[in-house]
């Protein structure tokens, strides 16, 4: 992980690792590089891979602006190495890969006038057992994606838990 709050929304004693990098072009390639030898490794069950340097870029030059869009392209570079580093380590085709936000934007903040500003965010799930270039119809919420993170894992969702599982992406 690349922000700080991430340590704090993460029980220690319920993972394996829990590794901070500089939120930064250059952490991002270290982050990759660790993870990928992490993962031939340890063949890890689950993973959580969090970029904040992105986040950054939007809130101080704006969702809109070129640093964003030129950081984006840096990004897709990284997922890039993400799906090799699985694909290295002999895992992809056991894999469900998830590619999300914490959130929307406007302009340099969360959001304007409207809540789907916050709330629009992309999501993409590929990989095993999931439909093969369909596209979500159904509205999802961040909620959403660890609802539906849970039903990949086969682990019950907890009755607190709010979000629900977006079925429809499943084969």
């Amino acid at each position: 992980y690349e922000w700080d709050v991430i340590r704090s929304l993460v029980d220690s004693t319920a993972v394996d690792e829990v590794v901070p990098f500089e939120q930064s072009a250059e952490g991002d390639s270290l982050e990759v590089a660790y993870a990928a030898q992490y993962f031939k490794e340890n063949q890890p069950e689950f993973s959580l891979i969090y970029f904040g340097n992105l986040d950054h870029t939007g809130h101080e030059f704006g969702w809109k602006s070129e640093e964003y869009h030129a950081y984006l392209t840096h990004m897709d570079g990284i997922v890039r190495d993400i799906v090799k580093a699985v694909r290295d380590a002999g895992m992809e085709e056991e894999t469900v890969f998830v590619l999300t936000t914490d959130h929307g934007g406007w302009e340099k903040s969360h959001g304007g006038k409207y809540v789907d500003d916050v709330l629009r965010t992309p999501l993409f799930i590929w990989g095993k057992g999931i439909k093969k270039g369909y596209q979500i119809t159904e509205p999802t919420i961040q909620m959403d994606v660890t609802a539906t993170m849970a039903a990949l894992l086969g682990v019950e969702m907890p009755k607190q838990w709010r979000g629900r599982v977006t079925e429809e992406i499943f084969e």
